[in-house]
């Protein structure tokens, strides 16, 4: 990708290796399995139905088997059916050797009942499930799923136990699964933990009520015109593309929301005109404005990004590349004097718009609004980026080692420096003596 250039400090936000460009054939799959339950899933090679009355799962046509040589790798994810019951979904993505053409296919495999949760019977029903499918675990090279610690504990989680078994299926933490809780982490300062807060207990209060939920309707008609959103979206703690996605329709819909508030202030109950009068108060103070503004312009330019992390296609130096560049976006956008001073405009037009005064409170420590502003800005932007660079390094790492068997990329190394990642695949070069390997490289 076209990456934009900066000073050194900016440059190296993420990281400190110049890779290549993306590795097409990169066997690694990045995102999360998202299939729901109540669907029929299709593929181009199998039909597959979920039963969900019987919790088995039945699969209409036979998934082309596996040969021998095919390296593939898995993937895993868990949620529960209508009826309550634990079920585990199985991806696998693998190489296949077609008339000597390397091809990268991934077939879904199905859903089973997971009656044990404990990374011993998680890891059991894992391997039940892939030696149904005909894999050799000898040619497993990859693990993916999320980063909880039954699923990615180092001593006894599941990926320990897969890696006891097939040593060489490197455990890989889905790539969007990173980035939400490197944006999770990220918003973990108090001033923008009251901001969500604030919105989700307002869009709660909002839609509590069917009766507040159709003056809320009777609001956005009254003052919005070319605004496509009709409801705010529900802000989910653990999920970040529904709290991004929550965020930037409560500041779309901000004036309806404060013309309904006014409303009820006036003509509802007692308790419900409290509780409107101090929301009302609540979004018209200071912090929450900034920090609408801030958090919405960062989610505005990640969420595209969580949404290609979970492309089938992507492999992990495309993930990666991608990583790099939002990562180097950011540091240029903590210092671009001009795209901060938009920001400025933008919030005191939208201030004068809604009624609302941008003073600082006496004990606030900062000279003007302004500060204030940029502080809560660049705070913000900094520790995304530090959150991104220690949520994506174990990436780096895996594929800085793969990048490691390619001539191209090692020309200017020594042996000893690359030993660690031929040793670890020489099984899959053509030749497994470290003594051929070394030759070979002085070669190159």
């Amino acid at each position: 990708s076209n990456k934009r250039t900066t000073d050194n400090s900016t440059s190296s936000a993420l990281s400190q290796h110049d890779l290549p460009q993306p590795l097409q054939t990169v066997p690694v799959v990045l995102d999360e399995s998202n299939t729901t339950l109540d669907i029929e899933a299709d593929s181009s090679s199998a039909s597959k139905k979920f039963k969900s009355n019987d919790h088995e799962t039945s699969t209409d046509a036979e998934i082309q088997p596996f040969s021998k040589n095919d390296i593939g790798l898995f993937v895993v994810d868990a949620t529960s059916d209508i009826s309550g019951t634990e079920q585990l979904s199985l991806s696998i993505r693998y190489l296949s050797r077609d008339n000597n053409q390397i091809q990268i296919k991934e077939e879904f495999i199905g859903f089973t009942p997971l009656s044990d949760s404990s990374a011993k019977g998680i890891f059991e029903k894992i391997i039940e499930y892939l030696r149904s499918t005909g894999l050799d675990l000898t040619y497993l090279r990859g693990q993916g799923y999320d980063g909880c610690s039954v699923m990615s504990g180092h001593i006894g989680g599941v990926q320990k136990l897969i890696s006891d078994t097939a040593p060489r299926a490197l455990y890989v933490h889905c790539a969007s699964h990173s980035l939400d809780l490197a944006i999770c982490d990220a918003c973990d300062d108090k001033i923008i933990q009251l901001f969500f807060g604030t919105i989700k207990t307002i869009i709660k209060f909002i839609s509590g009520s069917p009766k507040r939920q159709n003056l809320f309707k009777k609001a956005i008609e009254a003052t919005t015109c070319d605004i496509k959103r009709q409801k705010l979206a529900k802000l989910v703690d653990h999920r970040w593309v529904e709290k991004a996605t929550s965020v930037l329709s409560f500041k779309q819909l901000f004036t309806s929301v404060m013309t309904l508030l006014e409303y009820l202030m006036e003509n509802a109950d007692a308790e419900t005109g409290a509780n409107a009068r101090a929301y009302f108060k609540c979004i018209k103070d200071l912090d929450f404005i900034i920090c609408l503004f801030v958090v919405s312009r960062i989610f505005a330019i990640l969420k595209p990004y969580t949404e290609v992390l979970q492309s089938k296609n992507y492999d992990l130096a495309q993930c990666y590349d991608n990583i790099e560049e939002v990562a180097i976006y950011l540091a240029e956008l903590k210092y671009d004097v001009t795209k901060f001073h938009e920001l400025e405009t933008e919030l005191e037009h939208f201030a004068g718009e809604n009624d609302i005064t941008l003073t600082l409170p006496r004990t606030n420590k900062y000279e003007n609004v302004n500060a204030y502003v940029k502080t809560i800005y660049e705070t913000f932007i900094e520790t995304t980026l530090t959150e991104l660079g220690n949520r994506f390094s174990k990436h780096k790492k895996i594929l800085v080692n793969v990048f490691n068997l390619l001539p191209s990329y090692v020309v200017e190394k020594e042996f000893n420096d690359v030993k660690q990642a031929f040793d670890f695949y020489k099984d899959d070069l053509p030749s497994n003596d470290m003594n051929v390997l070394a030759a070979e490289f002085e070669m190159w």
